[in-house]
C-alpha cells in the first residue's frame, strides 16, 4: 500500500493548511508529506493526503473505519490511494560492473570454435536492472563504454 488516502467529509471550505494541522494533530507534528484539497458538488470537500510513513496511514484508516476521526460536525472516511502525490523515485540498483576487459563480438562456428568480427580492447561492462512501472517487472541491460 502507498503512503496517501483520500479524505471525504470535510466541512466545505478547507485549505491544505487546515487539513495538514488537522490530521498533525492527530499523527503528529511533520508526519504529513503533501495535500491536495478539493471539492465535488455538494457540501463536502476531499482531500487526497500523503504522509511520510505507512504506520500513520493505517492508524487514520482505522479510525475513520470506526468512525472516530471528525472535523467540526462530520466525520471523516478515508480510503488508500494507489499513487502517491509525490511519486518516490524508482531506485536503480548498478549490478556489475568490470573494466578494462577485451570485447569479442562474432558468433559460434562449433562447439569449441568462435569466429570474431571484431574485437575492442579496454571496455568497460556494466549490468544494470530497473524496474518497470507500467508491467511492475524488473529488466536488466548492460552498457560496455
Amino acid at each position: 500500500m502507498g503512503k496517501t488516502i483520500k479524505l471525504f467529509g470535510f466541512v466545505s471550505p478547507v485549505t491544505v493548511e487546515e487539513v495538514k494541522q488537522f490530521l498533525e494533530d492527530y499523527t503528529g507534528e511533520g508526519t504529513v508529506q503533501a495535500v491536495k484539497v478539493g471539492q465535488r458538488e455538494g457540501p463536502r470537500a476531499q482531500a487526497r493526503v500523503q504522509f511520510k510513513n505507512d504506520e500513520d496511514v493505517e492508524r487514520v484508516l482505522s479510525w475513520t473505519a470506526s468512525r472516530a476521526l471528525w472535523h467540526k460536525d462530520s466525520y471523516l472516511r478515508a480510503w488508500p490511494m494507489k499513487h502517491d502525490i509525490i511519486p518516490q523515485p524508482k531506485p536503480r540498483f548498478e549490478l556489475v560492473s568490470i573494466d578494462d576487459l577485451m570485447l569479442h563480438f562474432g558468433c559460434p562456428v562449433s562447439k569449441d570454435k568462435f569466429s570474431v568480427l571484431w574485437n575492442q580492447a579496454h571496455v568497460s561492462f556494466k549490468l544494470c536492472c530497473i524496474m518497470c512501472p507500467i508491467k511492475q517487472r524488473n529488466f536488466c541491460s548492460f552498457r560496455c563504454v
